[in-house]
């Protein structure tokens, strides 16, 4: 005696070249939940330890160190988290999800091979943009000590790192000023930043290259930011040039 087969066995056997279907919502919110969310204390440790890396060359090579001119935790992830998730997280992140969300009928070889390379890509990705952001930091480190003005290390117009070393003067308020030529002559110095009351500054030299800290409340710094008249303000560089004086190019 011979019997059909039922349609719903019929139904379990699919063609093996067959393509799950999308997850759904609820799958793809139990994973954010199990995986995700846990991941991101590590990420943001991870961010945190990569900038503190990159903070303390830039700063450490002035004579300073970021906690100096108020770069905590909370401070430098303000200034340079949102860059640092685009530059490293995103980019390596909707590669995986690009490549492995390749669905569709009769599609599993080229969803296969579209895997295989997807985490080797995101590897790529991520090499690339760590190595931007070494390479911009140590730029930014040699423009300092030849005086120029830095203020950040940007990729394209994304800002990554608040780095800040800024051509300034700086005039004694607080009494007899003390002999030191950079505070008796008004010469330039690049201004580092302050914290605990104690502003920072690196003198590019010559004749010597030094670190100066003196207490905030002394003294009133006037940074320079560009030349000329109000609204013909000239956009290039600010430095501190080899005598000591602020000088803008265009």
């Amino acid at each position: 005696m011979t019997t059909e087969p039922s349609h719903r066995s019929s139904a379990r056997r699919q063609p093996e070249s067959e393509e799950r279907a999308l997850p759904t919502f609820d799958q793809i919110a139990r994973f954010v939940w199990t995986y995700g969310l846990p991941a991101v204390s590590v990420i943001g440790l991870l961010m945190y330890g990569l900038l503190r890396q990159l903070y303390a060359h830039f700063y450490g090579s002035l004579g300073a160190s970021p906690e100096e001119v108020g770069l905590g935790y909370s401070e430098t992830l303000a200034l340079s988290g949102i860059g640092i998730v685009w530059v490293l997280v995103l980019p390596p992140t909707l590669a995986v999800l690009a490549m492995t969300l390749i669905r569709g009928k009769r599609r599993l070889a080229l969803r296969e091979g579209a895997t295989l390379i997807a985490v080797p890509l995101a590897f790529a990705m991520l090499a690339i943009g760590a190595f931007f952001l070494i390479s911009g930091t140590w730029q930014a480190t040699t423009r300092a000590y030849d005086g120029q003005g830095v203020t950040s290390v940007n990729i394209g117009p994304m800002q990554v790192l608040g780095l800040r070393a800024e051509p300034a003067t700086v005039i004694w308020i607080a009494g007899t000023p003390p002999s030191d030529p950079a505070f008796v002559s008004g010469a330039c110095l690049l201004y580092l930043g302050q914290a605990s009351g104690i502003s920072v500054f690196f003198d590019p030299g010559p004749p010597e290259v030094r670190t100066i800290r003196v207490q905030s409340s002394d003294v009133m710094v006037i940074v320079a930011r560009a030349a000329g008249s109000p609204g013909e303000h000239q956009m290039g560089g600010v430095r501190c040039d080899s005598s000591h004086h602020i000088t803008f190019s265009g």
